[in-house]
């Protein structure tokens, strides 16, 4: 966001137009990671409580469970250890929710209850939007809307009226959601881009006619102030803090421009961003799409060919 500011300010100051950018907060990616992670934790803490035995013959009895093909299973029970078990098991396109009866069932072998693991999912569920908010209210909410532009007028000599059209030029745009609430708690009047696929509409329009439903509460949902017993239970989490946290370097540039973001410095660093675990998943989900789209050419240029 700041980089972005900065080229546009430049370009204003070249006489270059600027055009609408998108800043795409891949909110769902995050949430997937983190349950796949803490599924993952539970199923080592059941090895850790009654042995890999044990825990290898629960993981079979869960993706039995989850309705995994007779192949995945074959796969789970010859993986070599339970983490690598654990890690095909508990793949988003496998286990889209920690409350499902075969997930519970396992999870009470961890010593958890179903009220334990029902909140859990629904904190993580919560993780993107809190990125999304954060993010949208260190820029666009209206006392810090203010500072960048008083920011942009006097560390890179734009007029009001042109430091006004920088900041403006660009939209925060939660993507990659999950559950209605991704665009419900993301809705704003102003520079925030909801896009959605269309069954993800579909499932915000089922949401929208249940009894009850009442839209204006939903109102400048993006200007809400997080809940603070819901981040300290999710900042337990390490790869949530990552992802929700400033670093020294992001605060250092926040100080000058006097904006309000009261948070730790646990985030993640831009030489670290290659290895974090939603960015490796996403890269490699993205290029293995690409490599199977770039064998079906080939072998559609090989057919034409003869």
């Amino acid at each position: 966001m700041i980089d972005a500011l900065v080229g546009k300010a430049r370009a204003v100051n070249a006489d270059r137009p600027i055009t609408r950018t998108y800043m795409t907060n891949m909110g769902g990616r995050f949430v997937s990671h983190l349950r796949e992670e803490e599924a993952k934790r539970i199923l080592l803490k059941i090895a850790s409580q009654n042995g890999d035995s044990e825990a290898s013959r629960i993981i079979i009895r869960l993706a039995q469970g989850l309705n995994l093909t007779n192949s995945e299973i074959a796969r789970v029970d010859h993986a070599a250890t339970v983490s690598e078990k654990a890690d095909i098991v508990c793949a988003f396109k496998n286990m889209k929710s920690l409350i499902h009866d075969a997930f519970l069932e396992a999870a009470a072998h961890a010593d958890l209850s179903r009220v334990q693991v029902e909140e859990l999912e629904m904190d993580l569920r919560k993780a993107g939007t809190l990125v999304a908010r954060k993010v949208y209210q260190l820029f666009y909410e209206k006392m810090n809307r203010e500072k960048w532009v008083i920011w942009l007028e006097n560390e890179h000599k734009l007029k009001r009226a042109d430091a006004v059209s920088v900041l403006d030029s660009m939209d925060i745009l939660p993507a990659s959601k999950r559950v209605p609430e991704d665009t419900l708690d993301t809705l704003a009047s102003l520079n925030m881009c909801n896009t959605e696929f269309p069954n993800h509409a579909k499932a915000v329009q089922v949401y929208s006619e249940k009894d009850k439903f009442n839209l204006q509460s939903f109102s400048e949902g993006a200007l809400r102030g997080p809940d603070a017993d819901l981040v300290g239970r999710l900042s337990s989490i390490r790869d949530f803090v990552k992802g929700y946290e400033s670093t020294s370097g992001i605060s250092a540039e926040l100080r000058k421009v006097n904006a309000a973001f009261p948070t730790p410095l646990g985030g993640i660093g831009e030489n670290e961003w290659s290895e974090f675990g939603p960015v490796k998943k996403t890269m490699t989900e993205f290029k293995d799409a690409y490599d199977r789209f770039l064998v079906r050419c080939v072998e559609l240029a090989e057919t034409v060919a003869t």
